[in-house]
């Protein structure tokens, strides 16, 4: 026999007392209420998985498991594992997209910076030539208005 503690709601209108959403847990305290597990066949581990799917407590705080607990065997089990298997190699996918990606983005990055540089350079560039122009301009009207005067 095993012992949990788990916590039960309120006597329900059938006189059932079915367990909250809280975990069983091995140690007694406040508000929880001891469940002796009998020890026969898979009921323990029936219970700690589906505890919360319609386990209750009779008017003599006696568990009671519901008749609807799926099936435990090999083939069942077998079947569970390969759904999450296929769910693991769906994941395990999407993540080597997401890696494809993150290095797309990452090249697109860097080409984008180097741009960037190539454009800060090349506007660099075009503001010296303009200063450089205005000098020569400003220096051509001197000329030309000094050569004006001189007439």
């Amino acid at each position: 026999m095993a012992t949990y503690y788990v916590k039960a709601k309120e006597v329900d209108t059938d006189g059932r007392r079915y367990f909250t959403d809280d975990l069983p847990v091995l140690d007694s305290a406040d508000g929880l209420t001891e469940v002796t597990v009998p020890d026969v066949d898979q009921y323990p581990q029936y219970f700690l998985l589906f505890w919360n799917k319609g386990y209750y407590l009779d008017e003599n705080d006696q568990i009671v498991s519901p008749g609807n607990l799926p099936d435990l065997t090999i083939g069942y089990l077998r079947d569970v594992i390969n759904r999450q298997g296929i769910q693991l190699d769906s994941a395990i996918s999407t993540a080597n997209d997401l890696k494809k990606l993150t290095s797309n983005l990452t090249l697109q990055q860097t080409q984008l910076n180097s741009t960037l540089t190539e454009a800060q350079t090349t506007i660099k560039k075009l503001q010296g030539m303009a200063g450089s122009l205005t000098l020569q301009i400003a220096t051509l009207q001197s000329k030309q208005t000094t050569g004006t005067e001189a007439k």
